[in-house]
């Protein structure tokens, strides 16, 4: 037989468990933590669940509580009064320790005894040797601060009985006197009605503030009501609430709506939208006396793609475009307009087109007279691109011609949206219906007729023109095919002359293949047209150091070397002195220039007898053509634009 350190009972060796090494350790690391005396050495005997048992943590927590309540029944017996000094003065009438503290000096208790009192919890212990101020330990319940803190709330709600007070705002007052320990919104909606029962009254509606009220408030308010005078004249009731309601307009006034998160409603938005159309109708806003005019109608699709492929709009859309811009100056009227009137206000007459004979058939194209514009800064152009080498780095040909433009600034452009033709805008009634709209338009103003299109439309607003009989009014329109799609078309016929000629290999060194796609097709416009400025200049550079023998490669990394040759230090000269603004156009008529631009054309002709340096050559005389066009658009410079387009024909029927 053998014996269980534990529970020092005798049993079989079979029933025991031999301690080793480590359960010896934490039998007496659990006997340190009890304070009892156990030891255990190895080959000692133990029941598995006496082990168990009292090593468990909890346990041994449950039997340390134990130990401490006992602790504290055998020091904290009650005594007699008689046996110890008592002063009603001076001691608390719970504890009976020193009330020196106590926060009322005219109750000798303890304010957390007192609580206690009330609240049959914490009952105190008689001469307890834990300090009232300790911290208490957590204990299920709301804490006795809150309690506090809940009747301190009952009194402010009587004291201020004659004010209506939110819930939310007796939480506040509540957090402020129990230091954040307030309750919530509901918990204290229920304490407040088990407090005072029926003579309190808590507004419940949704949306709103639980409002708080004593049930003898709401009988003054009551009674007041029913006791106001009786003989006060309807108008005076009526000034009365007038005047309030000029006050309280008056306060929403001088707040700043717009950092709370106010707006305009939908209905409101729609009102001015509907407002401003009806107004405007079909008028160009301000005084257009001294503005250019210049129309533009393009294709508008509106919910191209519904569920149900129904409430899709796609018809014609008419912008007038006005520089130097104009705007409307008188507000606008807030007015409520229907559909119809808003109709009947900006509408577009219909015209049926029945067109009388085919003349685009019978087309003649006659010999094109050479208009031989002058412009001033074209030898500019040539310096741009050759002196690059000379001084990289340097502004490509666009912040070149900014450097070098001067002139007055005719100003921002505005522009106005005219009513929308619900028509297919390929079909020819709604063209000749624009036609005639811009016409009439233009003859209102008194300004020539000017109208822009793109490509499919263009074609055929030309041939309406050109069928109309020769007292039309359209014979006098002007007719645009638009600059960009001008500008993408010459694009794409260069891509194709130059195609198979090494120019992709060469782009795509700058952009990725798919892109460079796009570029020689002419659709990708912004990308091409730097893309071909850049190997024009490349290709000039070679030019130049063919000419004057001058190693490119040296200047480019060493862009401070010297020149050797005389003309390219009165050229590097030449370009120090567009700094000022005044010699712009005296640089361009100089006698340097002038004399490289004649070398540089008898070297082209002498290379014009290569087929391939051929080819090149007419890419670069393409090249100056489209640097020529978008000079023109971006000067305004009409017999300019003239020209370019004169010189882009021959090239335009490679357009694939």
């Amino acid at each position: 037989m053998e014996k269980c350190i534990v529970c020092l009972k005798d049993d079989h060796p079979t029933t025991l468990i031999k301690l080793r090494q480590k359960g010896c350790l934490g039998i007496i690391k659990a006997s340190q933590e009890r304070g009892d005396c156990l030891s255990a050495l190895e080959g000692n005997f133990v029941h598995q669940l006496c082990r168990k048992t009292y090593t468990n943590p909890n346990d041994i927590k449950k039997y340390k509580k134990e130990k401490l309540v006992l602790r504290e029944i055998h020091t904290n017996t009650p005594k007699l009064r008689s046996k110890s000094h008592f002063d009603f003065k001076h001691h608390c009438l719970f504890c009976g320790n020193e009330a020196t503290d106590s926060k009322k000096k005219d109750k000798n208790v303890f304010q957390a005894c007192s609580v206690n009192f009330r609240t049959c919890k914490n009952t105190p212990v008689f001469r307890s040797p834990i300090s009232p101020d300790a911290k208490p330990e957590n204990k299920r319940g709301r804490p006795a601060l809150q309690e506090d803190g809940f009747y301190k709330t009952v009194d402010f709600l009587k004291h201020h009985d004659d004010e209506q007070i939110s819930i939310s705002d007796l939480v506040e007052k509540m957090d402020e006197m129990c230091d954040g320990n307030a309750y919530s919104q509901m918990y204290l909606k229920k304490r407040l009605k088990q407090h005072f029962g029926d003579e309190i009254i808590i507004t419940d509606i949704p949306g709103r503030k639980s409002v708080v009220t004593l049930r003898e408030t709401v009988t003054c308010i009551l009674q007041d009501y029913y006791q106001r005078p009786s003989n006060l004249n309807p108008d005076d009731e009526k000034s009365f609430i007038k005047a309030a309601a000029k006050l309280i307009k008056s306060d929403i006034r001088s707040v700043d709506t717009t950092n709370l998160g106010f707006c305009s409603s939908y209905y409101e938005v729609q009102k001015f939208e509907s407002s401003a159309a009806a107004v405007q109708g079909v008028d160009l806003p301000g005084d257009i006396s001294n503005s250019f005019v210049q129309f533009v109608a393009d294709n508008v699709d509106h919910n191209t793609r519904t569920i149900d492929g129904l409430n899709t709009f796609h018809g014609m859309g008419i912008i007038a475009g006005i520089t130097p811009g104009t705007k409307r100056t008188q507000p606008i009227p807030r007015i409520a307009f229907s559909t119809d009137e808003i109709k009947a206000l900006a509408k577009i007459e219909i015209k049926y087109y029945k067109p009388q004979s085919d003349r685009m058939a019978e087309l003649s194209y006659a010999e094109l007279k050479n208009l031989n514009t002058l412009d001033k800064t074209f030898r500019l152009d040539l310096l741009s691109v050759i002196i690059w080498p000379l001084k990289y780095p340097i502004p490509m040909w666009s912040g070149f011609m900014q450097m070098v433009q001067t002139g007055d600034y005719p100003g921002k452009s505005s522009v106005s949206f005219l009513p929308m033709i619900d028509l297919n805008a390929s079909d020819m009634t709604c063209i000749y219906s624009t036609l005639n709209f811009v016409a009439n338009q233009a003859k209102r103003y008194d300004i020539t007729a000017i109208l822009t299109f793109d490509q499919p439309l263009y074609w055929k607003a030309l041939s309406i023109v050109e069928n109309e009989n020769p007292g039309s009014t359209l014979k006098s329109m002007v007719l645009r095919l638009g600059p960009f799609h001008t500008e993408m078309s010459f694009l794409g016929s260069i891509g194709n002359l130059m195609s198979n000629t090494g120019l992709k290999e060469m782009l795509e060194l700058i952009y990725a293949p798919n892109a460079v796609t796009h570029i020689l097709s002419g659709k990708a416009v912004a990308r091409a047209f730097r893309g071909h400025m850049l190997v024009d200049t490349a290709l000039y550079c070679l030019l130049i150091a063919d000419i004057f023998n001058i190693d490119v490669s040296k200047l480019l990394e060493e862009p401070n070397s010297t020149l050797e040759t005389t003309e390219m230090k009165e050229i590097d000269e030449l370009y120090s002195q567009l700094s000022s603004e005044s010699c712009h156009f005296r640089c361009g008529e100089s006698d340097v220039l002038k004399n490289l631009e004649a070398t540089v054309h008898r070297k082209q002709e002498i290379l014009k007898q290569s087929r391939t340096a051929k080819l090149w050559l007419q890419y670069s005389e393409m090249v100056q053509v489209l640097r020529q066009f978008i000079k023109a658009e971006r000067t305004g410079n009409w017999p300019l634009h003239l020209q370019s387009i004169q010189e882009m024909l021959p090239f335009w029927q490679h357009i694939k």
